[in-house]
């Protein structure tokens, strides 16, 4: 009797211990599931064609490795959630993955404080390796990403971007040690700064950088809502009385057919920085606005080099330069271009410009062709730039806190 009493005591015990284990290995496999799904994309990956046009090729481990990148990337942009990217960098460069890190937490925390829904729809990424450098035991690679995504508040408009450059590093390990993207976000962090610090001090000053840059944002889209209001209420625009009219629909057609290309009839300053205003003013042109060579402000283009007297050659620094064509708008009188700048951007025209920055340092410009409108209501203004090249892209989307509006109107005899 008292040995089966031994036995029914223990069988109890036996039965606890065995739910503890158990109970452990659950919490343990939760656990190790999370971590892994804050470094693995939910989606298994968004990227349509891999080319490479170099005349060099690349093992698998480095492809594999770009295309985790890429796909994490996109699976950001979808969701707006910041995923780990330091994971895909050699922990001898904790510097650049850091560096990539915050501005992916610059571009989602921007888009989360905009008005409309900038999450993704759909999407997806071709990539076209252009170059391969080996040097010093480094392996560098330039990559063409060309893209097509839905945003969640455009319904069926689909915006596309082509040619977004990006270099990706690898020692001679296989490992990443530093990626420059030719993006918005990007710039916002490394236009501003230069890695000269140890790891914690570097990182200090990366959040540092990003959350006052957000700051600015943050101004930005409270005047936006002032914009907004504004136009809601109908107060209207400040406007002029121009000798000729501007031909919208004409600059619309033009703005289409050379969004994703370049007119062989003008020299691509893309080698120089940016196609961008050379583009736009292509547009303003196609538009009815005649080259303007007379007085203190000019704007003409005959030829590539630069020519600022007026004579009919050349071209002046107006035509081809993001703040020389404002200075052009706003402060040209007489002859040539009649417009009015820094306008409420809610009253936006196919054909009228914008034009992108931060700190008041205005850096890129851009060509309306298009609204997005909700309930009779626009919401958002559709643009198509140069270099990045984009057609139907939403000016909500661009990453920079400062925008304005020059409105073309016409011209004067």
């Amino acid at each position: 009797m008292n040995k089966r009493k031994v036995k029914l005591k223990k069988k109890p015990i036996i039965i606890l211990l065995v739910l503890i284990i158990g109970i452990i290995f659950l919490v343990k496999s939760c656990t190790s599931t999370k971590e892994k799904d804050s470094y693995t994309p939910k989606q298994t990956t968004f990227l349509k064609d891999f080319k490479n046009i170099s005349g060099l090729s690349i093992n698998d481990e480095i492809k594999n490795k770009i295309i985790s990148y890429f796909d994490l990337y996109f699976l950001t942009m979808k969701e707006l959630n910041e995923y780990n990217f330091t994971y895909l960098f050699s922990p001898s460069a904790q510097n650049e993955a850091n560096l990539t890190q915050m501005a992916m937490n610059y571009f989602v925390r921007y888009r989360l404080l905009q008005r409309n829904d900038l999450k993704l729809k759909d999407g997806n990424y071709t990539l076209t390796i252009k170059e391969i450098k080996n040097n010093d035991d480094l392996i560098t690679i330039t990559i063409l990403e060309d893209s097509k995504v839905t945003f969640n508040f455009m319904d069926d408009i689909e915006s596309v971007t082509q040619g977004v450059k990006n270099i990706f590093t690898f020692n001679a390990n296989n490992e990443l040690v530093k990626v420059e993207k030719a993006a918005d976000f990007y710039n916002i962090i490394t236009d501003y700064y230069k890695i000269t610090k140890d790891e914690t001090e570097t990182k200090k000053d990366l959040i540092e950088l990003v959350n006052n840059a957000l700051e600015k944002v943050e101004k930005s889209v409270e005047n936006e809502k002032l914009y907004y209001e504004s136009y809601l209420e109908n107060k209207g625009i400040t406007t002029k009385k121009c000798d000729h009219s501007y031909d919208h629909n004409s600059a619309y057609i033009y703005l289409e057919k050379y969004a994703l290309t370049r007119n062989s009839d003008y020299f691509d300053f893309a080698v120089y920085g940016g196609n961008c205003q050379n583009y736009a003013s292509q547009v303003i042109y196609a538009g009815g606005i005649p080259m303007d060579v007379t007085g203190n402000y000019k704007w003409k283009y005959y030829g590539s080099l630069v020519d600022e007297t007026t004579a009919e050659k050349g071209r002046t620094p107006s035509w081809t330069g993001v703040s020389y064509f404002y200075s052009y708008a706003r402060n040209n009188t007489g002859a040539g271009l009649c417009s009015v700048t820094d306008v409420n951007y809610f009253y936006a025209e196919k054909g009228d410009i914008m034009q992108v920055g931060a700190n008041n340092s205005y850096v890129h410009t851009i060509v309306v062709s298009g609204l997005v409108e909700k309930d009779g209501k626009i919401v958002d203004v559709l643009t198509t730039s140069n270099s990045t090249d984009r057609q139907n892209y939403p000016l909500s989307a661009y990453n920079y806190a400062d925008k304005k509006l020059i409105k073309i109107l016409g011209w004067n005899e």
